[in-house]
C-alpha cells in the first residue's frame, strides 16, 4: 500500500524561509522602481508648467505675473498683467486646458469684490491640482489653508503646490502691499515695477514677482540657462500640516514664499523639523527626491540638479542677465 507524503514542518519552514528572503530582496527594486517612475512624473509635471508659462509668454509677451501677495488670490475679470492679484499658476491655467477653472473666480465686475467673485474664488482654491503635486512628496488633495485671502471667502481645505517660480537669485521671495484699492485700479505698488523694482528697494531678478512683465527678451542669460521653475523644499513632518511657513497658504495666492523661490540658497532635500533653520526654509528650492530637485528651464528643457551643486552655478541659474546688484536699499 503506497502512502502519500506531505511536507513535514522543517520543510514547510525552510519554504517560508526562502520566500522571505526574496521579498527582502525584491522590496528595495520595486520601490526603486516606483520612485523613479514618480521621478518621471516628477518631471512631466514641471515640462507641462514649463510649456504653459512659455504658450503664456507667447500670447501676451511676458510671463505670468506674481499678482499682488499672500492675501490675494486670482480674479478672471482683471486679466493677465499688473491688475491681476493671484499668482503665476493661476494665470497659467488658461494655458494647460483649464481655462473654465480659471473663470469660475469672476463674476463680470472688474473694480468690485463681491460675494459671487468671493465664493467663486473659494471653489477655486480648494480643489487641487495633480499638475502641481510632486508624487514623490505628497498626493494631490486639499490640505489645511493657513490664512486667509481679501478676495476668496473663507475655507478650511486648500490645494498646494510643491513648485516654485523663480522670483531671481536675491534672498528675498514675498512681499504683501496689504488691501489694496481695487476699486482704483491699481494695487498700491506704483510704477515702474514690471520688470524688476517692486518695492523701491529690492530688485528681483527672475521671471515672475509681484507687478512683473518678464519677456524673453529680458532674459539676457539665454533661456536654455535659466532656472524658470523648481521643486521648493518643504519641511517634511509638516507635508499635511500647514506648519510650514513657506507651505502654508494654496497655489493661488499672489507673490510669497508658498508659491516663489529663488536660488539665493542651496537647494536642500526636504528633512524633517529643524526651528533653528525655518526662517531659511521658506526660501529654499527642495524636494523629497533623493539626488536632487528638478527645475525647469526658460526654453521648456527640464534637468535635475543635484543638491551639492557649486553655489555660484546654482545662484547665476536664477538671475536672468547676471550683471547687476540684486539687493538694494535697507529694511
Amino acid at each position: 500500500m503506497n502512502k502519500r507524503r506531505g511536507f513535514t514542518l522543517v520543510e514547510l519552514l525552510v519554504v517560508i524561509a526562502i520566500i522571505a528572503m526574496l521579498v527582502t530582496l525584491l522590496l528595495p527594486a520595486v520601490q526603486s522602481a516606483r520612485e523613479a517612475a514618480r521621478r518621471t512624473q516628477c518631471s512631466n509635471n514641471l515640462k507641462n508648467l514649463g510649456l504653459a508659462c512659455l504658450n503664456h509668454e507667447s500670447v501676451n509677451q511676458f510671463f505670468p505675473t506674481g499678482g499682488w501677495g499672500w492675501s490675494w488670490v486670482g480674479d478672471a475679470d482683471r486679466g493677465q498683467g499688473e491688475q491681476q492679484p493671484g499668482g503665476w499658476v493661476y494665470n497659467i491655467l488658461p494655458y494647460m486646458e483649464e481655462g473654465a477653472f480659471h473663470a469660475m473666480s469672476g463674476d463680470g465686475i472688474r473694480d468690485e469684490i463681491t460675494q459671487a467673485q468671493m465664493d467663486g474664488a473659494a471653489r477655486v482654491i480648494s480643489q487641487p491640482l495633480a499638475l502641481i503635486n510632486c508624487p514623490t512628496r505628497r498626493e494631490s488633495r486639499p490640505y489645511a489653508n493657513g490664512t486667509g485671502a481679501i478676495n476668496a471667502s473663507p475655507i478650511p481645505l486648500a490645494g498646494r503646490s510643491d513648485y516654485a517660480i523663480s522670483c531671481g537669485s536675491q534672498q528675498a521671495n514675498e512681499l504683501n502691499p496689504g488691501p489694496a484699492t481695487i476699486a482704483a485700479g491699481s494695487n498700491g505698488w506704483g510704477p515702474g515695477s514690471e520688470t524688476g523694482r517692486s518695492s523701491g528697494k529690492i530688485i528681483y531678478s527672475g521671471f515672475s514677482f509681484t507687478n512683473s512683465k518678464i519677456g524673453v527678451n529680458h532674459i539676457e542669460d539665454g533661456v536654455s540657462k535659466t532656472v524658470m521653475l523648481m521643486e521648493k523644499f518643504v519641511t517634511s513632518d509638516w507635508y499635511t500640516t500647514g506648519q510650514d511657513w513657506g507651505d502654508n497658504e494654496t497655489w493661488c495666492t499672489g507673490f510669497n514664499n508658498d508659491n516663489f523661490r529663488s536660488t539665493y540658497f542651496l537647494p536642500k532635500q526636504d528633512t524633517t523639523t529643524d526651528r533653528t533653520t525655518q526662517d531659511r526654509a521658506r526660501y529654499l528650492a527642495g524636494s523629497a527626491h533623493g539626488a536632487g530637485i528638478f527645475v525647469c528651464n526658460g526654453d521648456g528643457s527640464v534637468e535635475m540638479i543635484p543638491y551639492g551643486i557649486d553655489p555660484l552655478i546654482w545662484t547665476a541659474k536664477g538671475h536672468r542677465s547676471n550683471g547687476a546688484e540684486v539687493v538694494v536699499g535697507g529694511n
